[in-house]
């Protein structure tokens, strides 16, 4: 009988690829994830938080019918009447479906960026459902690749880092963060890795391994 591959770490713990959030999930988690935050000492999540806020505001304010009332007080206001004045200066368009522009993606950014530097496990998951919604909805962006690679670095997932970082490589004449030595390093990684895997595979009991 053929001698069964050796499952990687990630293929251990169950992990199996799912499709990529939608626009609105994304803002959906990004909003619940929010709503959790409580004011503390732990600086991180208070500028993830501020991230959120900024976030919010401008997704709000596109909401907006036309000749709303504005809130006037209190900070998300502040940020809620900044967002509206940018959107009233821009040329009116036709209500449609949620599209990720460039401000958006710069704000959804950001929040994934905030959260993936907190270090938690709450907020590591939500900077993954962030990156997974923007390499989807915007393939040639070079942040949106690097900030994927930073997550699945954060996860284990030495091999798909790489991957990711590559992806950011393709585009980009200058590597401003050092991420192709960070690319060198993880395909190390992952290959001792998966050496570690194929060892722990024939460890296992049944397998004939002399005590």
């Amino acid at each position: 009988m053929p001698r069964s591959r050796a499952l990687s770490p990630q293929e251990e713990r169950g992990a199996v690829e799912e499709p990529p959030p939608a626009l609105e999930e994304c803002l959906r988690a990004c909003a619940t994830h929010s709503g959790k935050l409580v004011a503390g000492l732990d600086r991180r999540r208070g500028e993830l938080a501020e991230a959120l806020r900024a976030l919010l505001a401008l997704h709000a304010s596109r909401a907006l019918p036309a000749g709303a009332p504005r809130a006037e007080r209190g900070p998300v206001s502040a940020l809620l009447r900044r967002a509206q004045a940018t959107a009233s200066a821009a040329p009116a368009a036709t209500p449609g479906p949620l599209t990720l522009d460039n401000a958006l993606l710069d704000a959804l950014l950001a929040v994934g960026g905030k959260a993936l530097d907190c270090g938690y496990e709450d907020e590591r998951a939500l900077a993954d459902v962030v990156s997974r919604c923007l390499v989807a909805l915007r393939k040639g962006s070079r942040a949106a690749w690097r900030l994927r690679g930073r997550v699945l670095e954060a996860q284990g997932a030495y091999a798909e880092a790489a991957d990711a970082y590559d992806e950011y490589l393709s585009r980009t004449e200058e590597d401003g963060f050092g991420v192709r030595a960070r690319v060198a390093g993880l395909r190390v990684a992952a290959e001792r890795e998966r050496e570690l895997a194929g060892l722990l595979a024939a460890a296992r009991p049944g397998r004939g391994v002399p005590r």
